[in-house]
């Protein structure tokens, strides 16, 4: 009689602890997750008045999304101008970068060009578009290529990129880049020599 009193009186004071009416004896796995979620809950309240924080779980990553920018096609005695390129690596590529939001396309060159090299530009025709994906670092970029003419500054070494990580700049030959990490890699076939004569770029429009 004895036992059964002590089990009785024993669900009695769960019941009183979690709320309810037990007809039965609890399940074991009901104690141990009570038990767990209690001392959870303690952990949880001692970290807050000792000033301690939780561990949280970090943010779900944003599902990728391409990136468009724009790339100027600079040449000058039939050399290209290239620059450092400004991701992981070395690599080059023609001056250029992302656009703002808002920015046109013309604009957004000629502000690259000129925080990467210190030139200012007019903005030609648009020939060219590829892209480029990164799929280890799910980068995924789309270029729009400008022919575009020098109408200000010159090539110097003590140029400070104002806008990101480019450090050099250098008009190349046709055959250099044979041999060079250039991106995209069809600048190496040399069609960029001749001016385009088609502009498949038809402006912005605002709504």
């Amino acid at each position: 009689m004895g036992k059964e009193k002590n089990r009785r009186q024993e669900q009695y004071r769960v019941t009183a602890l979690y709320g309810g009416t037990l007809h039965r004896p609890p399940h074991p796995w009901f104690m141990w997750i009570c038990c767990a979620g209690k001392l959870l809950h303690q952990i949880h309240i001692q970290k807050i008045f000792t000033g301690q924080k939780m561990t949280e779980l970090p943010p779900p990553r944003p599902p990728a999304k391409p990136n468009v920018s724009v790339r100027a096609v600079i040449v000058k005695d039939d050399k290209l101008l290239v620059v450092n390129g400004d991701g992981a690596g070395d690599f080059w590529c023609t001056p250029g970068g992302r656009l703002d939001y808002g920015e046109d396309l013309k604009t957004g060159i000629a502000r690259e060009v000129f925080e990467e090299t210190g030139l200012s530009v007019s903005v030609g025709n648009a020939f060219a578009v590829s892209e480029f994906v990164l799929e280890s670092n799910s980068f995924h970029n789309v270029d729009i290529f400008f022919r575009c003419e020098v109408v200000g500054g010159e090539i110097t070494a003590d140029w400070k990129d104002t806008g990101g990580p480019v450090v050099d700049r250098r008009f190349v030959s046709l055959e250099e880049l044979q041999t060079m990490n250039i991106f995209p890699r069809w600048l190496r076939e040399g069609t960029w020599a001749n001016p385009p004569t088609v502009n498949i770029y038809r402006g912005q429009d605002r709504k």
